[in-house]
């Protein structure tokens, strides 16, 4: 029996309290973090709101003062007396007549602005600067207003420095613009109204990279206003409603608040800043100011004194921490107390505790031992089993019908050439790995074997991801349960080398039997092709020997003398194709290359087949053109293709028809054809003409024909020697056309023996 003693038992009391001190800290820091973020939030969220309301007072300023600019210049476009001195370009009538109304416009409506300018845009007059005229005016504004010939208007930047928000009409007499007037209000202006509204400071920047320093500086001196160009890096005072004492704009760090609307705004908090003489803390939001050009020429600072209420939001954090941690102190005070009560039963609680564990920890023990010979002699069984079925190509599978769930072993998977976890094996994934022509007979004998209890036997094809093909065979047995089938399991076997030496040896089989059978035909086309003149030149002989027709001096003797001759140089030719197409499969032939002339040779051709074109009742045309360019080749060689392919055109075209030799150039190759009239060949004996000791047998119109069967063949080699190109056209009944392609030249390396 296992006992504890007490000095030996743990202390529950001061992890449970520490834990628990530190839930009640994690909570309370969680309700003091929530409090913060929530006042932040308002807080940020009420400056988001000052800031969009400034940015909102502002384009809406802007655009009332725009309505207002524009019903002055309608206005004074009904004055007759100025388009007058405008067209006269009386810059001191221009003066007279509109001082006192730019004064009073100054005065009612804040505009700083009023421009003549003559048809050219140059500046004739400025009332708010007399003294400066004749530059021209270039802004966007006068731009439009001139192309469109109506009222433009937008937020410009002046010369000088000034931004303002200017509308500028054309003033336009019998079609024509005679000449432009513009208003403008400076920014600085409506700022002061939008203090006065709003109880915000607010100062305008302007960029420096669209302002000139001198002309800046003229500027600022024009209007009695301070001009310091090096105070800031960046940018320049425009306007102002208090004095800017907080630095550098672009140098002060910026957060982003976001409005209502979702739309990001930028901010600057200053606080206590002695070097500026800064007490208390000051918000600052910036508004981009875009001008007609769609420039960012610069930025409204909207400045609030936020002193006040961040000293609340303060006072209220530290009374929720106060809050918070009272709680917390009392609560651990609670918890302590009921806490001590718990350790005590705790204890007792543990000494049973340990003896039962001690007991069941040794069976335990036992178990786990017994286990992990069971489970080490299984996985040895496992790998024993595997690598027999990966050695044997043989994989194992069940398939439980009813739910249609397919296990694998990891042979198949290999077999099939799939991942285990990229597939999920079911009966019909197992279907779509079938060959399409075999699926139909595998998914017939599944069945069969489901309805007959019959064992599953079966070989098919499979198609890899890859595309590779392999054949299988499929063993199994199917299990029934109350007459209905449950369960089959069975194995696949990967028999693909078995099958391809099976077809090899098929394949070899059956090319011995055709060899046979294409060496049977060309002995009996031999023997008859050789007995023929044989018995001619020994028929004839035998007449010259018993002088059967008296002394040798008789006329017949010298017919029978030609008959003889014909006789021998048939056998002659046949003993030279049979001779030239040994050479050419055992290798021995060697072309030579060497310049000829196309047209010499076509026509000793056609004067070597005109006689037996004449015999035989057939019209010879060669199509020859004088400008042939020559040709490198093997000259013996490529005359035996044209003798050979005449003789086979005159020998297969009846009496009365006609065989066409043409000629052409195309790129570096030349192109030989022949075409006959004759019989014509069947489709599926063209390949059969083009190897040796073949004549078409299978059309009865080439059996009363002599011949060995080798001139087609010959054609075929000597042309692949050359690396030319044969094609062959044929109908039955109306013709053949033999089309050769060979290279215009040799090289070296296309002196090659045939393969």
């Amino acid at each position: 029996m296992v006992e504890t003693s007490n000095d030996k038992k743990p202390n529950i009391k001061f992890p449970v309290l520490a834990t628990f001190v530190g839930v009640l800290t994690i909570l309370a820091g969680v309700v003091f973090t929530t409090a913060f973020l929530r006042e932040r939030d308002l807080l940020e969220t009420h400056l988001a709101e000052d800031i969009a309301a400034a940015e909102h007072l502002l384009w809406q300023r802007m655009r009332q003062d725009t309505e207002t600019m524009k019903a002055v210049l309608a206005t004074l476009a009904s004055r007759t007396d100025i388009r007058d001195v405008l067209l006269e370009r009386d810059r001191q009538s221009l003066l007279r007549l509109n001082s006192s109304q730019f004064k009073n416009l100054k005065d009612q409506t804040g505009i700083t602005h009023f421009y003549f300018l003559t048809p050219e845009r140059v500046a004739l007059l400025r009332l708010h600067f007399p003294g400066r005229h004749g530059d021209t005016i270039n802004r966007r504004t006068v731009l439009q207003a001139e192309k469109r010939m109506e009222m433009s208007h937008g937020l410009e930047l002046g010369p000088l420095g000034t931004l303002s928000m200017r509308v500028v009409m054309p003033w336009v007499s019998e079609g024509k613009i005679i000449g432009f007037v513009e208003l403008g209000k400076e920014i600085s202006r409506i700022t002061t109204e939008i203090r006065e509204t709003l109880n915000v400071d607010l100062a305008v920047f302007v960029s420096k990279d669209y302002l000139q320093r001198p002309d800046w500086e003229t500027g600022m001196s024009a209007m009695g206003r301070a001009a310091n160009w090096s105070e800031y890096k960046t940018s320049v005072i425009a306007a102002e409603t208090t004095e800017w004492s907080f630095g550098d704009p672009a140098v002060l760090a910026r957060n982003q608040l976001t409005d209502k609307s979702g739309r990001h705004l930028s901010y600057a908090s200053v606080v206590d800043h002695p070097a500026d003489a800064i007490e208390g803390r000051f918000d600052i939001g910036f508004i981009p100011l875009i001008d007609s050009n769609a420039r960012l020429v610069g930025e409204l600072a909207v400045i609030q004194d936020t002193s006040a209420i961040w000293s609340g939001f303060h006072l209220r954090v530290v009374s929720v921490l106060v809050v918070a941690l009272l709680l917390v102190g009392a609560a651990l005070a609670f918890f302590s107390t009921i806490l001590k009560r718990v350790e005590a039963r705790v204890y007792e609680s543990q000494d049973d505790l340990e003896r039962h564990i001690h007991d069941r920890t040794r069976d335990l023990q036992e178990e786990i031992e017994k286990r992990i010979e069971s489970e080490t002699a299984l996985r040895k069984s496992q790998d024993s089993l595997a690598n027999a079925q990966r050695i044997a190509r043989l994989g194992n599978w069940d398939w439980e019908i009813e739910t249609n769930a397919l296990y694998w072993s990891d042979e198949i998977y290999r077999i099939f050439g799939l991942e285990p976890q990229q597939f999920g094996a079911t009966y019909e994934s197992f279907l779509d790995t079938i060959h399409p022509d075999d699926r139909q007979s595998v998914i017939d004998e599944v069945e069969r074997c489901l309805e007959s209890n019959d064992p599953y036997v079966i070989e098919h094809r499979i198609v890899l991801p890859d595309g590779h093909i392999k054949t299988v065979q499929e063993l199994g047995e199917i299990t029934f349960e109350a007459g209905q089938p449950v369960r089959m399991t069975g194995t696949v076997h990967d028999i693909t080398r078995r099958k391809r030496i099976e077809e090899a040896l098929l394949n070899a089989k059956q090319e011995a039997e055709n060899a046979n059978e294409a060496k049977s035909q060309f002995l009996a086309a031999m023997s008859h092709e050789l007995r023929t003149p044989l018995n001619a030149i020994i028929g004839f002989a035998d007449i010259f020997c018993h002088q059967t027709f008296g002394p040798l001096g008789s006329n017949k003797y010298a017919g029978y003398a030609e008959d003889i001759r014909a006789s021998g140089k048939h056998l002659l030719s046949l003993v030279n194709d049979i001779l030239d197409i040994s050479a050419i499969e055992a290798g021995e032939l060697v072309l030579v290359e060497e310049k000829v002339d196309v047209g010499d040779l076509i026509g000793e051709c056609g004067s070597t087949i005109a006689e037996l074109a004449q015999q035989s009742g057939v019209e010879l045309n060669l199509d020859v053109p004088g400008d042939l360019p020559p040709l490198y080749s093997d000259r013996r060689a490529v005359k035996q293709i044209v003798l050979n392919l005449l003789s086979n055109a005159v020998k297969y075209t009846p009496n009365g028809g006609s065989v066409l030799v043409t000629v052409a150039v195309a790129l570096d190759d030349l192109i030989l054809c022949v075409e006959d009239t004759g019989i014509g060949i069947p489709a599926d004996d063209i390949p059969l003409l083009l190897k040796p000791f073949t004549q078409g047998s299978r059309f009865d119109a080439f059996v009363s024909i002599e011949g060995t069967g080798l001139g087609l063949s010959i054609v075929a080699s000597l042309v692949r020697l050359h690396h030319g190109k044969l094609d062959i056209e044929s109908e039955v009944g109306k013709g053949t056309r033999v089309r050769i392609t060979l290279p215009h030249r040799m090289t070296d390396e296309r002196r090659l023996n045939s393969a």
